[in-house]
């Protein structure tokens, strides 16, 4: 899976090598760690469009493109979580349900914002926000990202995700919670 990213954008670039190269490693592993487990084709299914999402989102040049990709990402990993099926993980999902609502509803939030003063959804179109509106942006990608970091006040979720399979915890803690320092990495205008 390979989308195009703009010409200068390496960072992009070599997100989307990292984030192949995990979700091949962890695919790889679950191949064997889950054989014979009636969840094992579902987990490469979830983690493979787990992978789109968070390759839409490394190498989006506008905010709606990176806000699908993060919205995808969020959703396949609460499917991916849900794939343990114990109480615990039952408990897990809800707390990171919450958490990814959260933040996934200020990321959007922060897309019509900027939306609505700009018409445009180039991250370079950003520079030209006005003050209060681009504070209200900031702080909205903030809550996103720290949402998905599992920091102060969302941190709730991550621990309890401890019941999740060896698979999904890998693809949780590689990627997953760090995708937060590129969301304020693009929102830098």
């Amino acid at each position: 899976l390979i989308i195009a990213t703009d010409a200068g954008d390496a960072v992009g670039a070599i997100l989307t090598l990292l984030v192949a190269a995990l979700t091949g490693v962890v695919q790889a592993f679950s191949v064997r760690h889950l054989r014979g487990d009636p969840r094992a084709s579902r987990f490469l299914v979830l983690a493979s469009v787990f992978a789109a999402g968070s390759v839409a989102a490394v190498t989006a040049t506008g905010m709606l493109v990176l806000a699908v990709g993060w919205s995808v990402a969020s959703l396949a990993m609460l499917l991916l979580l849900a794939t343990g099926g114990s109480l615990q993980t039952r408990v897990a999902v809800r707390r990171a349900g919450i958490a990814f609502a959260i933040g996934d509803l200020a990321l959007w939030a922060a897309v019509l914002v900027s939306l609505g003063a700009l018409a445009s959804p180039r991250f370079a179109d950003l520079a030209a926000l006005d003050a209060p509106v681009a504070a209200a942006v900031g702080a909205l990608v903030a809550v996103a990202a720290v949402a998905r970091a599992a920091s102060l006040p969302f941190h709730g979720w991550l621990p309890a995700t401890v019941a999740s399979t060896t698979p999904v915890s890998a693809l949780l803690h590689a990627g997953f919670v760090n995708a937060g320092a590129l969301l304020l990495f693009r929102f830098d205008a």
